[in-house]
This record gives C-alpha cells, structure tokens and sequence, in this order.
C-alpha cells in the first residue's frame, strides 16, 4: 500500500516539474507575428482633428506565446492619443512606435516595426460665428419679404474654413413636393429644417449651435406658385465681350430651341404668350471662342425678362426630357465679309 502511495506522489512529482520545464521552455521561446492596432487620436479642448480621426497601424512584435497573446489582449480596444496644441502648431507627426511601445511594455513583448512607423495630423481652433438665414422657395414667389425666426445662427467650426464660409446664408429650403400643397394668398407659417450653405453643409467638422432643433420658424404669404408650362420656342443670344459687337457676325442653326417646358407662374407664362415677356436662351462666347472660328456649344441657360426690364434664370428643360442639343454656331470676321461683299 505504501509502495502505491509512494508511486503516485513520484507521478505527480514528474508531471509537476514537467509542466514547469514546458512553461520555462515557452516562456523562453521567442517568436515573431504581425498584429494591427487602431490608433485614434483626441484634439485638446477647443481644437478638433482635421481628417480621420483614427489610422490602423500593422505592428511586429517579438516575445513569447503568452506575452504575445497578452499584447493581443491589450490591443483589442483602440489606442487612445492625445494630441497637444503646444506653441500653437496645428501639425504633428506621431511616432507610432514610441505610443505603442509604451502601452506594450507590460504585455513583455518587444516592438520591432510599425507601418507606417509615422502618422501626420492636423489640428485646427475652433470658432464660433453667426451666419445669416434666408428662404429658398424655388417652386413658388412670395408676398414680400419672409419673417424669420431667428434671423441668424451660430455654428462652431474650423478656423481654417472661415474664409470659405465668409458671408454666406444657410438657408431654409421648402421643396416643390411641399410647395405644390400650400395655398396662395394665405399667410402661412412653418418650422423648416436649416441647411448650411455649400460647400460647407456635408462638412462633419461644422456643427449648429443655436438653435439646438436646428430649425427655424418662417412665416411668408405664397403670391403664386411656379409649375412646368410649356413654351413652344426660345431665340437663343450669344453673350460676349461688348467690344467684339462690330468685330463678328454670329449665326445659330438652328436659330431657336423649341419644344420646351419652363418653370414659371402662371403671369409669367401669360406674359411670355402675350409678349409681354421674353425668355431667351443664352449662349456665352468669349474674344478667343469666336476668333478661332465656327464651333458647337451647349446652351448655358435660359433667362426671362420682363416688361419691367427684370431678369431671373428660368429652370428649363425639353418636353421629352432628353438633353438639349448642342447648337451649331458660325462665326464670321465682319472684316472679311465687307471685303467679299466689294
């Protein structure tokens, strides 16, 4: 019985040392692997990180099976870094294999490469600033001016986007598919969404301070509303320098565009029927363009003038919705057609 008891504890002193010589073994058997981190990266307070705001980085790393599989461990959550604004620099370069080292050091492996081994990053101040609100109502044409409440806003951004936005409005636009459903001659009032001015308004760097909704009140009177009427044909004008007026002689073939559907009100489509208005079709042309000779151009736009002498672009398109086709334009030195012509 005692030989038995004595044979156990000599099994279990052999698989005890075992195991202690296969630890010591692993622990001193050094390996390398590649692993990723995710470094993401903070501004100081009153700054903001221009660009992404995180970069993933492959590192290599040596050490033993478990001090790998701790390192592991450790980079599983996102690397969290502090930029600082000393000395007012807004630029950094970021030594990825100090940061990650030291955030390392307790896992027991040892960083070999990073890639990329340095990251650039940018910070910028943050500002306030105040931009004026207007309506954007294309479907319709008010009663006078809007009341708008507030009539400003304040946003926080970038300073280095403050020349961009400069004066710009943001705008409370009111689409046609809302627009279609209202009434003229009421006084109406609404609670519409604001939208920053372009190009600013998909930049996630702004953000609306007040009004925290982010909407505005609008109280506006529809005068009459502007809907698709059809204009059979439109002469088409060459805009260009004034001084090349009795240098040249123009043509467009065809002379005209027709076949059209304009937005307008119904007075203003009244109007261009009793020729009372015009809406025309421009075509610029530039001292270059016409001294190089005949050409094809796309038209530019299409104007409607009133009686009055009033100008405003008109949203025109074909009846068929195809694109309108470029127009043939000849252009001729009136110099040599005098000469031709003696």
């Amino acid at each position: 019985m005692q030989k038995i008891h004595a044979r156990r504890i000599d099994i279990l002193v052999a698989i005890f040392i075992t195991f202690v010589i296969w630890n010591v073994a692993n622990e001193a058997t050094i390996t390398k692997e590649n692993v990723f981190a995710e470094l993401k990266f903070t501004a100081p307070k009153g700054y903001i990180v221009l660009g992404k705001s995180s970069n993933e980085v492959k590192l290599e790393i040596s050490g033993s099976s478990r001090a790998i599989n701790r390192a592991r461990k450790i980079l599983e959550k996102p690397i969290n870094i502090k930029l600082s604004a000393e000395k007012n620099s807004t630029f950094q370069n970021i030594n990825t294999l100090k940061e990650i080292q030291n955030l390392l050091n307790s896992s027991g492996v040892s960083l070999t490469s990073a890639s990329p081994d340095t990251i650039e990053k940018n910070i910028d101040i943050l500002i306030e600033a105040n931009l004026p609100l207007s309506l954007r109502l294309p479907g319709a044409q008010i009663d006078g001016p809007p009341i708008i409440q507030p009539e400003n806003i304040l946003i926080e951004m970038p300073q280095s986007l403050k020349r961009i936005v400069g004066d710009k409005p943001a705008s409370l636009l009111i689409p046609d598919e809302i627009t279609n459903k209202l009434t003229t001659g009421v006084v109406l009032t609404r609670e519409v969404e604001i939208e920053l001015p372009s190009p600013i308004n998909e930049n996630k760097n702004i953000r609306i301070l007040n009004p925290k909704s982010k909407k505005a009140s609008l109280t506006f009177k529809l005068k009459s509303k502007i809907d698709w009427k059809p204009i059979r044909k439109v002469n088409i004008w060459a805009t260009s320098p004034a001084s090349d007026f009795d240098k040249f002689k123009i043509t467009f073939d065809p002379p005209i565009v027709t076949d059209l559907l304009a937005k307008l009100t119904d007075e203003e489509h009244a109007n261009i029927l009793s020729n009372q208005s015009r809406l025309i079709a421009t075509l610029p042309l530039s001292t270059n363009e016409k001294e190089k000779g005949s050409t094809k151009k796309d038209i530019y736009g299409f104007i409607l003038i009133t009686k009055n002498g009033l100008m405003r672009t008109v949203a025109v398109k074909q009846e068929d919705d195809q694109k309108i086709e470029e127009i043939s334009i000849i252009i001729e030195p009136i110099e040599n057609i005098s000469k031709s012509s003696e």
